[in-house]
């Protein structure tokens, strides 16, 4: 009777999850106007490939790919491989398109799936698992058992999250999002990764460093409450990221989480679990 609570109570949080996003995909494709060109990676993603390295003969699982950007990047990146996966068909759609662009050999696929279910044609078949903003909308118990399977002897994983280290954040994203005429910006089932995730992440991932993403703290603020007022507020709410980026580097809601035999090569900014 438990598990099948659960099963359902999963079903229902997914259908939340691709609803959401298939929502979102129309504004991206309306925005595209089949003119999407791809660009670079920098700031958090910038690093993200920094600490992967050269991709060349790598096989690429872009997790919660969306409408395909990140995918896009990776592919051009000089991998053998990119699969991009996702619940959402209609943003699935936007990545389609958008990757043709591309030369035909360079495209990544993409293909509509559960993480949180094995598909066993992937199992030891990656040597890169990649993720912006994806574990943290999934049960890690289901999912990261999954993804560990389908990394091959020596695989790596990085992912773009939230954090919860910051209590102000936390405090606001319970009492204050979707409430008194602060938008929610993402889905009601996300949450951001505490301390215990990551461990659990490190678990079994083969261990697991964090780094300090792009600071963002009064910038959330000045989203969420402010809805950018005023290009004076904005430019103080940057500058004071920029001091509490050194005054309190655990503070910001962005981390990079590097996982596989390279991560423990060191990074200004990071610790290891």
């Amino acid at each position: 009777m438990r598990q099948k609570v659960e099963g359902l109570e999963r079903q229902d949080r997914q259908e939340r999850e691709a609803a959401f996003f298939d929502e979102l995909s129309k504004r991206a494709l309306s925005e595209d106007a089949d003119d999407f060109r791809p660009g670079t990676a920098g700031g958090n993603l910038g690093a993200m490939f920094d600490w992967l390295g050269d991709l060349h003969g790598k096989r690429v699982l872009d997790l919660c790919c969306g409408t395909g950007t990140t995918s896009l990047l990776l592919a051009q990146s000089g991998a053998e491989e990119v699969i991009g996966c996702d619940v959402s068909d209609s943003s699935l759609d936007v990545a389609r398109g958008r990757a043709a662009v591309l030369d035909a050999g360079q495209r990544p696929s993409f293909v509509q799936h559960d993480l949180e279910t094995p598909h066993a044609e992937w199992e030891g078949h990656f040597d890169v698992l990649f993720g912006s903003y994806a574990l943290h909308h999934l049960d890690l118990r289901r999912c990261l058992p999954v993804l560990s399977g389908y990394l091959r002897p020596g695989g790596r994983s990085v992912f773009l999250e939230t954090s919860a280290r910051n209590p102000l954040l936390r405090w606001s994203r319970r009492w204050l999002t979707g409430r008194l005429g602060v938008p929610r910006y993402g889905t009601v089932d996300e949450r951001p990764l505490t301390r215990d995730d990551l461990q659990t992440i490190s678990c079994h991932l083969g261990g697991c460093q964090v780094i300090n993403g792009d600071y963002a703290f009064l910038r959330i603020l000045d989203r969420q409450i402010l809805h950018y007022r005023s290009r004076a507020l904005s430019g103080i709410c940057a500058a004071g990221d920029t001091l509490l980026s050194r005054a309190y580097p655990s503070g910001s809601y962005h981390i990079i989480v590097a996982c596989g035999p390279v991560a423990d090569h060191g990074t200004p900014g990071s610790y290891s679990l």
